[in-house]
């Protein structure tokens, strides 16, 4: 695979739609608050990070402790997305869901970060459209640490702008953040693939 690929509609328009009405229509969907889109309590204790950003996050899929059943509903896109590039995969390590609402907060990236310290591919499915792109960074984990993220000055190699139905596949080596919204809700679907 090359070190990312762009997948536009990477599944039917309908299906699209009817993500988007369960993930952000008036139905009940559960989202859990986070302290920080990026960086889970402990990676917060561990880097000394500041500069939270506050989200929300729904886990469908984890290998190692967490599923529910809403993982057979959102599953097809990985299976989808992955069969337009011939990608073949053994296993979804983890899926989940996050939803950042706009603000008015003057960072423009998030931490940068990486999913998992594995060999994996990260696929980012964008829910709807919006002007917060994600970020991909030239710095992979073999020349940096994440103790590293709030003191080094990360150099981009891609911007990629939210667009409802397209997947982003890149190898899960590299670095990357999203960005704060400012003019509407922020929302993907994540998942890690080997």
């Amino acid at each position: 695979m090359d070190e990312y690929i762009i997948v536009d509609d990477a599944i039917p328009k309908k299906f699209q739609n009817e993500i988007e009405d369960i993930l952000l229509g008036n139905n009940g969907f559960p989202w859990y608050y986070v302290n920080d889109i990026t960086l889970t309590k402990d990676k917060i204790k561990k880097t000394g990070a500041f500069d939270l950003t506050p989200a929300f996050n729904h886990v469908f899929y984890d290998e190692f402790n967490t599923t529910n059943n809403l993982i057979y509903f959102v599953k097809p896109i990985i299976y989808m997305a992955a069969d337009k590039i011939n990608l073949d995969f053994k296993r979804i390590i983890q899926a989940r869901a996050f939803l950042q609402i706009p603000t008015t907060k003057k960072i423009k990236a998030n931490h940068p970060h990486i999913d998992l310290e594995i060999e994996h591919i990260a696929c980012i499915y964008y829910v709807s459209d919006n002007t917060a792109p994600t970020i991909l960074y030239n710095e992979t984990i073999f020349n940096t640490s994440m103790s590293e993220i709030t003191e080094k000055k990360f150099t981009p190699l891609v911007e990629i702008l939210p667009k409802k139905g397209r997947c982003l596949f890149f190898k899960g080596k590299y670095f990357h953040s999203s960005t704060t919204p400012k003019d509407s809700t922020r929302t993907v679907i994540n998942f890690d693939i080997c």
